[in-house]
């Protein structure tokens, strides 16, 4: 795959994928006592944030590209079918995925009642990657050419912007002027 075909299609594939997060995938996550935990409503809210960012992603690329109303349309539709074909292999992938943990947690784990758990699992995770390539090639379908290289030089310019800021965040580790955790061991 050539480096503008692979940069085309995940230009296409974020535009499908953006906003399509399980925001009940997080809020449904509970304890053993079935009431969710902190955890949940903090997974909850960053799944939000993260949503909201997404969202504003998606606008930022799609500004300016001159889309018709008939795109737009067109565009909304195929990202409300990947969501609720996504949305529900992910339902799916999950309640498989607890199947695993709950014999593999069992007394006596048998491999047999494993191994097709675990092939379904690998199918559901196939039938995610089939979903996005396949939004992807239904979006080129919608955006003109003309679009597709706006897009492409956008989510370019997002790349580099978004590396340098990466880039320039050190955090606290390593940071001069810090004495490190032998020093806090040692009392200094």
């Amino acid at each position: 795959m050539t480096g503008a075909l692979r940069i085309g299609m995940a230009v296409v594939c974020m535009l499908a994928v953006i906003g399509t997060g399980n925001i009940s995938m997080a809020a449904s996550k509970t304890g053993k006592s079935g009431k969710a935990g902190p955890s949940a409503a903090a997974a909850s809210v960053n799944l939000v944030e993260k949503k909201t960012a997404l969202e504003s992603v998606k606008s930022d690329l799609e500004d300016g590209l001159g889309l018709t109303q008939e795109q737009r349309a067109k565009i909304r539709a195929v990202r409300e079918e990947f969501k609720a074909r996504q949305t529900a292999i992910k339902s799916a992938l999950n309640i498989k995925n607890e199947a695993l943990r709950q014999e593999l947690d069992s007394d006596a784990p048998v491999r047999a009642k494993v191994e097709p758990i675990v092939a379904e699992i690998a199918s559901l995770q196939g039938q995610l990657v089939d979903n996005r390539v396949d939004v992807v090639f239904k979006l080129r379908e919608i955006y003109t050419p003309k679009q597709i290289k706006k897009l492409k030089e956008r989510l370019q310019q997002q790349k580099k912007a978004a590396g340098a800021r990466k880039k320039g965040s050190k955090g606290i580790k390593g940071s001069k002027g810090t004495k490190g955790s032998k020093a806090l061991i040692k009392g200094k």
